[in-house]
């Protein structure tokens, strides 16, 4: 639970072999979030509609009021995944063991190669599907700070000075403000 709305996160798999946190929020909760942690051993399909994503740090998946998640849809595509599923068993495992959903590192890992475009090359096509970009940074506002300060568990931006202990309002763990680099846009 994250302040008073009740949350329930739940790590999702796709043919990528990406984990992502999928957060379901309030009366997705109750309803759906109950509902796959009933069935969880059985490894579940889920499909979504009007969710949320969210890339500060890790790419997340987020519930909002018109969200719609349907569990185990007969549909072709969910076949295919439960093929797929079946098949890589022994990857899920390891994923649960070393818990690499909770690692930040394998949750946004280095792009593979034909992955990286050019920015000349995104005005040219017309595929929408999230990419990653080469190309070289220039920083506009000299005067920006190049840091600032987060929790140092979840990173997450702190109105607060650093070395300054309190309980973060994000993920409510006892912490000492630490600075982290790069400017807060």
């Amino acid at each position: 639970m994250r302040g008073p709305i009740p949350t329930r996160e739940i790590i999702i798999v796709d043919e990528s072999s990406q984990p992502l946190v999928l957060t379901l929020w309030d009366e997705h909760e109750f309803d759906e979030g109950q509902q796959i942690a009933d069935m969880i051993h059985t490894q579940p399909i889920i499909a979504t509609l009007r969710i949320k994503a969210t890339s500060y740090h890790t790419l997340n998946l987020s519930t909002k009021f018109a969200t719609c998640i349907l569990i185990n849809p007969p549909t072709a595509q969910a076949n295919a995944l439960r093929t797929w599923s079946s098949k890589n068993q022994e990857a899920f495992l390891k994923f649960i063991a070393e818990r690499t959903y909770a690692d930040r590192l394998n949750l946004l890992p280095a792009p593979v190669d034909d992955r990286v475009v050019t920015i000349k090359s995104l005005t040219t096509t017309n595929t929408k599907r999230p990419c990653w970009i080469r190309g070289i940074p220039n920083l506009l506002d000299r005067s920006q700070k190049m840091w600032y300060n987060a929790c140092p568990i979840c990173y997450k931006y702190l109105r607060a000075r650093s070395n300054l202990e309190f309980d973060c309002t994000s993920c409510h763990k006892s912490i000492r403000v630490s600075p982290r680099s790069g400017p807060l846009i």
